[in-house]
């Protein structure tokens, strides 16, 4: 199967039918709008103070961004630092320039600065931590454990190094030592807004319970009204338990105290995308866009709502875009294969599934779909069998997949392996009509025409669109003149 199979690893609940299937994390961005706490803290910081498919499956692409907030934050997106040291006698200039040089990027002289800061005051935490932070930015996460550890050992009654040192835990998803880490700094600290939102985030990201994480996001606005931070995260738990207006209106809030943020606007653009709201959400998502044009999942996003309202050039430009901002974008590729193939440019189509596997070669979707053109254009056999079994082998229990190897079997004249292929996706998905379809073709050019008699009465009896009823019939009416 082809351009259907584009999105069947989505599992969203739409208006208009529900298609369950287990979503593939490794093709969402961590830059979404998921319960991502190094976004919330930017704005924290910021406030210191203060087809053949049904369509109604294709708008929900990037809904589960926010109905599912699986946790990945990118390393290089991690910051470990609070905005100020905790004690003035930590701020020497060695580690105020090293903090200074982190902000610019320059790793190599921060931790050059944090050393020199260690030298002259070796139980200096926050040194440390910026060297911890140093590891981070350059992603080697398990770098930072030691220098947070040790963090940790010299500063024991630090409620905000025990906070960084959760926040960490939590990147790493060692959620119960997360856990225990930040109820310690709340013990040592009560007041400690960051640390009820980063446990929130633990409750909501690593132990799936939403109601705890609104508990603890509440209590972070008890402590500071307007930290727009805790309204972002109010609004992913309200998100994540279906109850979208109120997630909306905590998005707003967030949006009002953070107007020169990007990210509350992506989360109303993508809420509102959730509900048909689309002049809403694109009027969102374009704000998150001005605000910051490199948020390419805002821009994967606009695509998808372009989409789903079959304005087929402004999705490609979308896309484009996004895989413009993010050469690495697996996805944004993935979509635009998807949309070249529905608009009949083959050619234009593998080009961007194969630039969807060389940025993510364990990406199933593109390998499926390039076996299936193959297969339909009986072109590069060999290269189809490579893709349907290497998408088989990553997702082996895709009915879909197998109905693709099965295809290309036929395509090379193996029948036999072809029905074996076939007869694995019906009884994976005894509700397939095409697959069934597909099964009574191959039995029938064997010659078996009881069993594809069978097949094709299967196809006509669970009465989808594909295959059409009367490509049924003909089938149909061709054997009973035999």
């Amino acid at each position: 199967m082809g351009f259907e199979r584009q999105n069947f690893h989505l599992a969203c609940t739409c208006s208009g039918g529900v298609h369950a299937e287990t979503f593939r994390v490794s093709t969402i961005s961590a830059k979404g709008m998921l319960v991502n706490l190094h976004v919330r803290k930017a704005i924290m910081k910021q406030h210191k103070g203060g087809a053949r498919r049904p369509q109604a499956f294709i708008w929900c692409l990037w809904i589960i961004l926010v109905v599912a907030f699986p946790f990945t934050p990118p390393a290089s997106g991690i910051s470990l630092l609070p905005p100020e040291p905790a004690k003035p006698t930590f701020q020497d200039p060695s580690f105020l320039q090293g903090r200074l040089s982190l902000k610019k990027g320059d790793l190599p002289l921060a931790e050059q600065q944090f050393n020199q800061s260690l030298q002259e005051q070796p139980n200096n935490p926050w040194a440390l931590i910026g060297l911890a932070d140093v590891a981070v930015q350059r992603g080697t996460l398990t770098d930072a454990e030691p220098y947070l550890q040790r963090a940790v050992t010299v500063a024991p009654t630090n409620a905000q190094v025990h906070q960084t040192w959760g926040r960490y835990l939590l990147f790493q998803k060692k959620y119960r030592q997360a856990e225990s880490a930040l109820q310690h700094a709340l013990q040592l600290d009560p007041n400690n807004v960051p640390a009820y939102i980063d446990l929130g985030d633990v409750y909501l990201s690593g132990f799936e319970n939403p109601e705890k994480a609104i508990n603890n996001y509440k209590q972070a606005l008890r402590l500071d009204t307007v930290n727009a931070g805790a309204y972002y995260a109010l609004g992913s738990a309200f998100a994540k338990l279906g109850k979208f207006p109120q997630a909306e209106a905590y998005f707003l809030e967030s949006s009002r105290l953070s107007p020169t943020l990007a990210l509350p606007f992506q989360a109303l653009g993508e809420l509102q995308a959730s509900q048909k709201e689309f002049q809403k959400a694109k009027q969102n998502l374009s704000k998150a866009i001005e605000l910051d044009p490199t948020n390419y999942d805002a821009h994967l996003t606009l695509g998808d709502i372009h989409f789903s309202l079959n304005q087929d050039s402004q999705a490609i430009a979308a896309y484009q875009t996004s895989v413009n901002v993010n050469p690495d974008l697996a996805v944004g590729y993935l979509k635009l294969g998807r949309i070249y193939e529905k608009i009949g440019e083959k050619g234009k189509a593998k080009q961007a599934y194969l630039r969807t596997i060389q940025a993510d070669p364990t990406e199933p979707i593109a390998y499926n779909n390039l076996a299936w053109m193959a297969a339909e254009e009986n072109t590069n056999l060999d290269e189809a069998l490579m893709w349907g079994e290497k998408a088989v082998s990553l997702t082996p229990d895709s009915p879909q997949f197998h109905d693709t190897l099965g295809w290309v079997y036929r395509a090379r004249g193996e029948p036999a392996k072809a029905e074996t292929a076939l007869q694995k996706s019906s009884k994976l998905d005894p509700e397939k009509a095409e697959v069934w379809f597909h099964l009574g073709i191959v039995l029938q050019e064997q010659g078996k025409d009881l069993n594809a008699k069978q097949a094709f009465q299967k196809a006509f009896d669970l009465g989808q669109d594909f295959p059409t009823k009367e490509q049924i019939e003909t089938r149909l009416r061709a054997l009973k003149k035999n």
